[in-house]
């Protein structure tokens, strides 16, 4: 099973459960969904095509995870 199909199945399973926390933020699993699926989005229109590299200066937080999960549903390759 691919990673972007076991967080669709923590979402149905789980999805007001925590899943992410991190410098006292809780995130839940469908919080973090949402999140990825506007990542996803906003490399969509920023351009990013299936098969694309992409790659994240970012500090370490819920945005960078949620933006490397993003990346992946976008169908690019996240380095």
């Amino acid at each position: 099973m691919l990673v972007l199909e076991l967080l669709a199945q923590a979402v149905r399973e789980r999805g007001a459960h925590p899943f992410i926390a991190h410098a006292g933020r809780r995130v839940s699993y469908a919080e973090f969904e949402r999140a990825s699926n506007r990542a996803a989005n906003a490399l969509r229109a920023l351009g990013v095509e299936k098969g694309d590299r992409v790659t994240l200066a970012m500090g370490n937080s819920v945005e960078y995870l949620a933006a490397a999960f993003g990346a992946l549903k976008a169908g690019a390759i996240y380095n």
